[in-house]
């Protein structure tokens, strides 16, 4: 009767585990991050716009922590709420420079508007 495994399956399962140890935190290395979600902070005012209507906004951004390579990101200025979504739009990229843990947060602003759309 023929044995469906080898002796030698334990060795090649072993084998490709160590490959697969070693060539898995290479391929981290190579990868980038195209989108990042944060947190955010809810605003502590609130405004009530009329469909049609539109308010001017800040918005504050803060960056903690560690960072090994300098990273770039837009964050849209202009918002449209139509039909319950928001839609961002006229974004302004920010660049942020490589960073330890303990160094002093790096704050950025800018302002914008919120509009309802009409209708």
């Amino acid at each position: 009767m023929k044995r469906l495994f080898s002796a030698r399956w334990p060795r090649l399962l072993m084998a490709l585990g160590l490959v697969l140890m070693l060539a898995l935190p290479w391929a981290a290395m190579a990868s980038s991050v195209a989108t990042a979600v944060v947190d955010a902070t809810a605003p502590t005012g609130s405004v009530t716009l009329a469909p049609g209507g539109s308010a001017s906004i800040t918005i504050n951004l803060t960056i903690t922590g560690n960072q090994e390579g300098t990273s770039t990101f837009d964050v849209y200025r202009y918002w449209t709420l139509s039909g319950g979504t928001f839609t961002g739009s006229n974004p302004q990229t920010f660049t942020v420079p490589p960073r330890e843990a303990t160094d002093a947060a790096t704050s950025f602003s800018t302002t914008g508007t919120v509009t309802v759309a009409a209708g």
